[in-house]
């Protein structure tokens, strides 16, 4: 009877084991990110949650891959697969004790580094963590690489919660991706201002009727050759119920940050083409495209769809890009122009001569126009350098046989200077500022009225 008694509690506690061996597999399973083995998205907010609960110090980074989107999309998602494992990899063979590295989605991963370490170390942790991970990777015969970009913030000088950490480290990464990539950049508290007003307007970006709220003015393009305006450059506004009127490079950064850019640019690049749509045939468009848009493939394929179905020519509508959106992936930026360009759309370089590499654009890049920037024309009057400059770039452009715009021209005594080297087109509020549709119609009209009364026969009497 004991030996039965003995074997049912020996089969009991065989029974318990199973159950808790299986729940640990389960709950490993649950924390474990399926294809790469590291911590999960929700292991490393629950292991963030547990530091800040028990008030112990840490940073959290959130690391990001440049050009990883590219690889995926050209070659396929094994390989892109395997291409995170062996970032794992590299990132595992750091051997920091103590810091977790975890995936939390797509091609983005956090570190967790506990303890009160200095803003060098965790800066030089950082940049030790983006040289390895950025160096070529053998796969499938081919040599690949990704860039890395990565923004910290430290509890609980930044942030006293899981929230407040991620937007802070959030943040740091967009500023490393925009202006420092390639770099490990800190969350600075003195950006708090800043960051919270992003925040706000992200959130209005996600709650508002952005398909009303958003619309267009139009800045003419003035040819003082034909002495008439020839084309129209779009630009972005949004009257927000909430926020007011936004400013365009506030809400158009945010809408970068928050994933809604592609939303944003759908709806406004809808509502250019049906305004052109009403236009005489002879009057094109310049729509701004964000270094976003002009890395996914689908998305610009999108665009040209909405040009076919729009029954408008290709060659009346122009796309801008400026400097800072292809510079983070050039191939995929030339490709993507290439493929626009191919359909019979124009491309133009917008703020030509404000970076440090865009004569190498020219050489790189399928363009027909260049716009120079307006920091060169507010010193034409006052700057013989600055004149030479953009004297200089207008006869390349000729050379090159590309459109030049001379933007930000106000003033006649201005246009004065300017007319002696003899530019293509000008763009500033002399010859009008942004307008409503409306007004831009009304100019074409009243330019197309004056042109036949000039072009017609005196009357005698």
């Amino acid at each position: 009877m004991a030996t039965l008694l003995r074997k049912a509690i020996l089969r009991q506690i065989d029974a318990r084991l199973l159950a808790d061996k299986l729940a640990a597999g389960a709950q490993r399973l649950a924390n474990t990110d399926m294809l790469t083995g590291v911590p999960n998205r929700r292991a490393i907010f629950q292991k963030i949650d547990y530091l800040v609960e028990q008030r112990r110090p840490f940073w959290m980074g959130i690391v990001d891959l440049d050009g990883f989107k590219t690889i995926n999309d050209v070659y396929g998602h094994i390989i892109g697969d395997t291409l995170l494992c062996a970032v794992v990899e590299r990132a595992a063979n750091l051997n920091v004790e103590g810091v977790t590295f975890g995936r939390i989605g797509g091609d983005e991963f956090v570190i967790i580094v506990p303890g009160n370490f200095s803003e060098e170390k965790v800066r030089q942790l950082g940049d030790n963590a983006i040289k390895a991970i950025s160096l070529p990777y053998s796969i499938e015969l081919m040599e690949l690489a990704v860039g890395v970009s990565a923004g910290f913030s430290h509890f609980p000088s930044m942030g006293s919660s899981r929230a407040q950490l991620y937007e802070k480290a959030d943040f740091a990464l967009y500023k490393a991706k925009k202006h420092h990539r390639g770099q490990c950049i800190l969350f600075d508290t003195a950006e708090d201002d800043e960051m919270k007003q992003a925040i706000q307007i992200e959130r209005a970006l996600r709650e508002g009727d952005l398909e009303t709220e958003l619309f267009l003015l139009f800045q003419p393009q003035y040819s003082p050759g034909m002495q008439r305006v020839v084309g129209f450059e779009a630009l972005a506004r949004w009257q927000s119920p909430k926020l007011g009127l936004v400013r365009p490079d506030l809400f158009i950064r945010a809408a970068e940050r928050s994933g809604h850019i592609r939303k944003v640019t759908d709806i406004l690049f809808r509502k250019g083409l049906a305004t052109l749509a009403t236009w005489p045939l002879d009057i094109s468009l310049s729509f701004n495209l964000s270094g976003k848009d002009i890395s996914d493939r689908l998305f610009i394929l999108s665009l040209l769809g909405q040009i076919m179905r729009s029954g408008i020519s290709p060659s009346r509508i122009e796309f801008e890009i400026t400097e800072t959106a292809v510079m983070s992936d050039i191939n995929t930026s030339r490709t993507m122009l290439a493929a626009l360009r191919g359909s019979g759309c124009k491309v133009a370089l917008d703020d030509f001569g404000s970076g440090y590499s865009s004569f190498e654009y020219l050489d790189q890049l399928p363009l027909d126009k260049v716009k120079i920037d307006r920091s060169f024309i507010r010193k034409v009057p006052h700057s013989t350098t600055s004149k030479e400059i953009v004297s200089g770039i207008i006869g390349l452009c000729r050379k090159l046989d590309l459109r030049c715009v001379l933007e930000g021209v106000e003033t006649e005594d201005e246009m004065e200077i300017l007319a002696k080297l003899q530019p293509d087109l000008i763009q500033g509020y002399l010859y009008g500022r942004p307008m409503h549709a409306e007004d831009a119609m009304r100019m074409i009209l009243d330019q197309d009225t004056r042109l036949s009364e000039l072009s017609s026969p005196v009357k005698r009497g």
